[in-house]
């Protein structure tokens, strides 16, 4: 089940399939083929297509967007913008797949309007789904949503504080009641360090000697067993609450945290953000 919203010129003046191609050449998390530009974002996981029409489609339409249901809401909002930017650049109007007015007539695009069109869509996926027995964990949208946020910003942030500062994901991994979060922290080196419900520490240099070889591998602390150590250094709130640790070497503290911790002996199952559903 899929929403579908159907775009064409705003104008008189004809779209060619050429600048269809060339407004999607250039943009980040585009993928160009066969007159279909697939829109994937590798640190949010929202994904959905925009093609040309090669038959006339919602009564003359040029182009299609389209995005599946049975997903969180950040898909709707991460969408948003991308069409904002596509109806302005190529000067397109679009018609809606629940809209009241005369079958074929074609409007300025509303953000508003969308989200709320496409939530509607989505929400009876939901239940459709449920009916037929196909079920997925539910994440407070409050939690999803700040997540969602800080994956959004990582790579504009990472770029301004280029190699100094590493930005982490944050992640949905399988918990003992379900879902929770999590970031992964490497060698305890310098970061902006997510408060996430787990921290998984990655192990080389700070593996675990036996028998005079490193074990490397990984470890797994919540953020409570976590915290006490972090002490002294800044918390900050911006996206999503974080502390900076910013040093030009590894302190000694932390550096025992890391060695301390047992082998992760079965490492939870990461979840993409389309196995979960927001609510």
């Amino acid at each position: 089940m899929s929403y579908d919203l159907f775009l064409q010129p705003a104008g008189s003046k004809p779209c060619a399939a050429h600048e269809f191609a060339e407004y999607f050449a250039d943009r980040p998390h585009y993928t160009l083929k066969h007159g279909q530009a697939w829109y994937e974002n590798e640190d949010t996981g929202v994904y959905f297509s925009i093609e040309l029409c090669e038959e006339e489609a919602g009564e003359g339409a040029w182009a299609s967007f389209n995005m599946n249901f049975f997903r969180p809401h950040v898909f709707a909002l991460e969408a948003v913008p991308e069409l904002e930017a596509l109806v302005k650049g190529l000067d397109l109007a679009v018609w809606y797949p629940d809209s009241d007015s005369e079958v074929g007539r074609f409007e300025a695009f509303d953000a508003e309007r969308f989200r709320k069109s496409w939530s509607v869509g989505n929400e009876f996926a939901f239940r459709a789904m449920r009916q037929q027995g196909l079920e997925k964990p539910v994440v407070p949208s409050a939690v999803v949503e700040a997540t969602w946020r800080w994956n959004h910003a990582r790579g504009r942030l990472q770029k301004r504080l280029g190699e100094d500062l590493f930005v982490p994901k944050i992640m949905f991994i399988e918990g003992e009641d379900g879902p929770c979060t999590a970031s992964v922290w490497d060698d305890a080196i310098p970061c902006l360090l997510p408060v996430t419900d787990e921290v998984i520490l990655y192990r080389v240099e700070t593996a675990p000697r036996r028998r005079l070889k490193r074990q490397r591998g990984l470890a797994q602390v919540s953020w409570a067993e976590l915290e006490p150590i972090l002490g002294g250094y800044e918390e900050k709130s911006a996206l999503h609450p974080h502390r900076v640790l910013n040093y030009a070497h590894p302190p000694e503290k932390l550096l025992r945290f890391f060695r301390a911790q047992p082998i992760l002996a079965e490492v939870r199952t990461g979840l993409k953000l389309d196995d979960i559903l927001s609510g």
